[in-house]
């Protein structure tokens, strides 16, 4: 519904006015927020600090870079979509200064909020991720047989490529109603963890089961490299945290080991006695990441990443500013953007947020543990 309303403000030109429809509706939040007499001035309990401190430093730095640098190096060639055109400030600096104020409202939000107000955020976001799966297996739906499908609702955006199910090497790859099949696995994957960890921590139900293994079905159906190997991390951190679980608690549950061998078996049985599946999980490897440097896409990537760096050495290594240029890969963009100091300041808080939790064995105080489980909740968010 948000994103439909969303669409209406771009249609309405506010984007071409330079208003970000998304910041607007986040200072509408906030407005709401403050008039309910809820705003806290105060940072939360618990707070990392280096971390919040770093991350402001490199917000600061990246709209230093989008505001200051396209007039310095202007002229120098940058990639814009496929094309190499001369630096110059625009209207994409503009938007993706809009975007990054959004991206502070939500980050000031969040370290603001108390832990039942994340917890709701959460799961307004797990009912998101469940609507677009319902909207994926519609959409597959749509491709199978050919159930009618209602473009005009889903697909009011007209830059959009990719409206229907469509087929990479025999198989059907889904994208619901993101743009592309990629940002529907970046998307849903953060609420496939959500779920998987619930299963794991709390007593198994048949709701929770089917939900879980709906979302993890979407996001194998995405045919999305990035997915997958997000899947893959997540399915090693998931066998660490619950042999952690199992050792602390001297036991394991009879349901959840059963479930867990019947999935493995099934798997097993499958790949041994069916020559399609053992074929078909071939095809989706080979695909999607043995010979993913044989394809266009990838080709594509690289030369951005290539292009990226021969910016980062035009602009002596400060970087063209926010907005210039984009890269394939998140490291790359920024480089090419804010130079070699946004990368090690988002590399910094990164780490600053990352590394308290490979030490629970110092949060033993209730102010350290708040402290773990708010870096959890940020880097989720």
């Amino acid at each position: 519904a948000f994103t439909s309303i969303f669409d209406a403000a771009s249609a309405l030109n506010f984007g071409a006015l330079g208003v970000s429809p998304w910041l607007m509706a986040l200072a509408i939040c906030l407005t709401l927020r403050i008039a309910q007499g809820r705003q806290r001035t105060g940072i939360a309990p618990g707070i990392n600090k280096p971390g919040l401190y770093l991350v402001i430093a490199f917000y600061l730095c990246e709209a230093f870079s989008g505001v200051v640098y396209p007039f310095v190096f202007a002229g120098i060639p940058v990639l814009h979509l496929t094309d190499l055109v001369p630096l110059q400030w625009g209207l994409p600096n503009l938007a993706q200064l809009c975007y990054l104020a959004a991206a502070s409202v939500i980050f000031m939000l969040t370290i603001t909020s108390t832990r039942d107000e994340l917890n709701t955020a959460f799961s307004w976001y797990l009912r998101g991720c469940i609507t677009a799966t319902v909207i994926a297996a519609y959409q597959l739906a749509n491709a199978v047989v050919h159930v009618p499908y209602p473009d005009a609702l889903f697909y009011s955006n007209t830059g959009h490529a990719i409206y229907h199910a469509y087929k990479i090497n025999g198989m059907w790859r889904l994208n619901s109603t993101f743009t592309e099949a990629s940002d529907m696995a970046g998307s849903i994957v953060p609420g496939v963890a959500m779920m998987g960890w619930n299963l794991m921590k709390n007593r198994i139900k048949l709701s929770s089961l089917v939900i879980f293994a709906s979302m993890l079905i979407a996001v194998l159906m995405t045919l999305s490299t990035t997915g997958y190997l997000c899947l893959a991390l997540l399915a090693a951190l998931a066998v660490v945290g619950y042999v952690r679980q199992v050792a602390a608690t001297r036991g394991a549950s009879p349901s959840k080991l059963l479930v867990l061998v019947l999935l493995f078996a099934t798997a097993s049985t499958a790949l041994i006695a069916s020559n399609n599946v053992r074929t078909q999980t071939y095809k989706i490897i080979s695909s999607v990441i043995l010979n993913k440097k044989d394809s266009d896409s990838y080709k594509a990537r690289e030369e951005s990443h290539s292009q990226a760096l021969k910016t980062l050495s035009d602009t002596s290594y400060l970087g063209a500013g926010l907005g210039s240029t984009r890269a394939s890969g998140m490291a790359y963009t920024i480089l090419a953007s804010s130079g070699v100091l946004g990368l090690l300041l988002f590399t910094l808080a990164f780490l600053a947020l990352f590394l308290p939790i490979m030490h629970p064995a110092r949060t033993t105080s209730e102010e350290n543990k708040s402290s773990a489980q708010r870096t959890l909740l940020g880097l989720s968010m």
